[in-house]
C-alpha cells in the first residue's frame, strides 16, 4: 500500500549547492511526524517538495502515488489540494478583508456551489476556534490568531496532510500555545500533520521524528529513539528539557529509561 508522502533518492540544488542528497522517507496517512536539524539543514526545502512548490533535481516525490515531477497540472492542482502549506510568517498568507473570506479564498477557485462553500468555511473556522471572529480584519488580529486562521484556510480546502513550515516561530508564548492547541485538535481528528520545528517539546509530541543534516536524513524515529541519542548534541540540536535531564540521570547511572522525556512520564518514573 502506498504512503501518503513518499520519497526515493530526493536530491535537489540551488545554483550547484546541494540542499537535499539521496533523501528518502515515507509520511502514513493520520501520522504526526516532525522534522528538526540545524539550520541549513534542508528543512523548508523539503517542505517544498512536499506540495511540487519545488521539484526534485534528481529522484523522486510521489503524493497519493502520484509523481510531482511527471504530474500534469490537473494533477499538480490536486497534489496542492491534497497537501496544504502552512508558512511562518502568518502575514504573508492573509489575502482578504475578512476572516471568513480568507478561508473562502482557496475553495472559491474550486468554483464550488455557495452551500458548499459556507459549509467548508464555517466547519474550518470551527476546527481552529475562530467562529466568533469571521467578520473581523485579519490585521487587527494577534499572531496566533492569524496562524490560526491560516490553518483555516487550508483546512477548507480539504487536504489529506497539512505541511507546518516552523510556525510558531514568530509568535509569542501565548500565540504559540493557541497554534499548538489547534494541532493536537487536528491531529486526534485524523488529519495527518508534518511540522518542521526548532522547538524541541513540539518535536516531542509528534509520532516520528525526521533529524535532517546537510540535506540528508540522519535519524528517523519515535521520539523517545531520537531523543536518546547522542547524535543530537553533535548536530548542535537541544533536547527537551526532560530528555535533557533523562539523560543526564543517565550519564550518572540511574536507570532512567529513555521513553522517559515528559515531565509526565518523569513524574511517573520518579513515583515508581
Amino acid at each position: 500500500m502506498a504512503a501518503l508522502i513518499e520519497l526515493e533518492n530526493v536530491s535537489y540544488k540551488y545554483h550547484n549547492t546541494a540542499a537535499l542528497s539521496e533523501l528518502s522517507l515515507r509520511v502514513e496517512q493520520g501520522e504526526f511526524v516532525a522534522v528538526i536539524g540545524p539550520n541549513g539543514s534542508g528543512k523548508s526545502t523539503l517542505a517544498q517538495h512536499l506540495n511540487a512548490l519545488l521539484l526534485p533535481s534528481e529522484g523522486e516525490v510521489r503524493v497519493g502515488g502520484v509523481s510531482t515531477s511527471t504530474a500534469d497540472s490537473g494533477q499538480i492542482w490536486e497534489i496542492r489540494r491534497r497537501v496544504g502549506m502552512v508558512f511562518q510568517n502568518p502575514d504573508n498568507q492573509l489575502v482578504a478583508t475578512t476572516v471568513e473570506e480568507d478561508v473562502a479564498f482557496g475553495p472559491e477557485n474550486l468554483g464550488l456551489p455557495q452551500e458548499e462553500l459556507r459549509r467548508r468555511v464555517d466547519w474550518a473556522l470551527c476546527q481552529v476556534g475562530m467562529s466568533q471572529l469571521a467578520n473581523s480584519e485579519p490585521h487587527k488580529l494577534s499572531g496566533g490568531q492569524k496562524q490560526r486562521v491560516a490553518i483555516a484556510g487550508v483546512l477548507a480546502m480539504e487536504p489529506d496532510c497539512i505541511v507546518l513550515d516552523e510556525p510558531t516561530a514568530m509568535l509569542d508564548p501565548q500565540g504559540r500555545d493557541e497554534v499548538w492547541a489547534t494541532l493536537e485538535s487536528l491531529h486526534k481528528k485524523g488529519i495527518t500533520l508534518l511540522l518542521i520545528t526548532h522547538f524541541m517539546e513540539e518535536a516531542a509530541c509528534a509520532d516520528r521524528i525526521f533529524v535532517l543534516s546537510g540535506g540528508r536524513l540522519a535519524l528517523s524515529g519515535p521520539p523517545q529513539e531520537i531523543f536518546s541519542q547522542p547524535i543530537l548534541y553533535n548536530l548542535g540540536l537541544e533536547l527537551p528539557q526532560i530528555a535533557e535531564l533523562s539523560w543526564q540521570l543517565r550519564q550518572s547511572k540511574l536507570p532512567v529509561p529513555p521513553r522517559v522525556y515528559t515531565v509526565e512520564a518523569m513524574v511517573k518514573w520518579l513515583c515508581q
